[in-house]
C-alpha cells in the first residue's frame, strides 16, 4: 500500500478543523508517494508580507520572495516572529561549555561544546523516521530559526536530558548565571 503525502495532510487538516468546528476545503492536487517529500530537501526562503486580505472567505497573503516562490498550489510552511536573542545565545553557548569543563561531560564522551549542541539538536529538533529499526534525521535542524520561546523550550529540554540522562548537576551553572546577571 503506497502512502501519500496529501492523504496524511488531509487527514490532519481534518482532524484539526474538526476539532476546531471549522470547514475546511481542500485543493485538488498531484498526489505524490510520501517516501518522495520525505527524502527530498525542503528549500529555505525569506520573505516579507506585503498583503493580507479575504478572497472567496478564504485569508489571502501576498508574500514577497528573496530568491524563489513555491508552485502556484504547492504546500508551504510558514513561521513567524522574533527569533532567539543574542543574550539566548550567549547563555546557551556558556552553558554547552560549562557542562563540559564543569559538570563532567567529558567522562559521557564530549569534549567540545559543538559537538555537543549538534548531538542536542538531533535529538530534540531533528524530524527523524524509523528506517530498518533506527532513528533517521531527515532534516538538519537549526536553532536559529526558533523563536525566543522556542528556544527558551529546548534550553529548558536540553537542562533537563541532562541531569536526567547523564546525571549532570547545573545547578552551580545557574548559580554562577545569577551572580553574573545581578539577578
Amino acid at each position: 500500500m503506497q502512502v501519500y503525502a496529501m492523504d496524511i495532510l488531509a487527514r490532519i487538516v481534518h482532524v484539526l478543523f474538526a476539532e476546531s468546528g471549522l470547514v475546511a476545503h481542500a485543493m485538488a492536487q498531484e498526489k505524490k508517494p510520501l517516501s518522495n517529500i520525505v527524502n527530498q530537501k525542503m528549500p529555505k526562503i525569506k520573505g516579507r508580507c506585503a498583503q493580507v486580505g479575504m478572497k472567496d472567505g478564504k485569508l489571502m497573503a501576498l508574500i514577497e520572495c528573496n530568491e524563489k516562490a513555491p508552485k502556484k498550489g504547492e504546500l508551504v510552511s510558514l513561521k513567524w516572529g522574533s527569533t532567539r536573542s543574542l543574550a539566548q545565545n550567549r547563555l546557551y553557548w556558556r552553558y554547552l561549555s560549562w557542562v563540559i569543563e564543569h559538570g563532567g561531560m567529558k567522562d559521557h564522551g564530549h569534549f567540545d561544546p559543538e559537538a555537543l549542541h549538534l548531538d542536542l539538536k538531533a535529538h530534540f529538533l531533528a524530524e527523524k523516521i524509523m528506517d530498518k529499526g533506527e532513528f533517521k534525521a531527515i532534516e538538519e535542524p537549526s536553532t536559529t530559526e526558533l523563536g525566543k520561546m522556542e528556544f527558551g523550550e529546548y534550553f529548558t529540554k536540553c537542562d533537563q536530558f541532562l541531569k536526567d540522562w547523564f546525571e549532570v548537576d547545573t545547578s552551580a551553572f545557574w548559580e554562577e548565571h545569577r551572580e553574573w546577571t545581578g539577578q
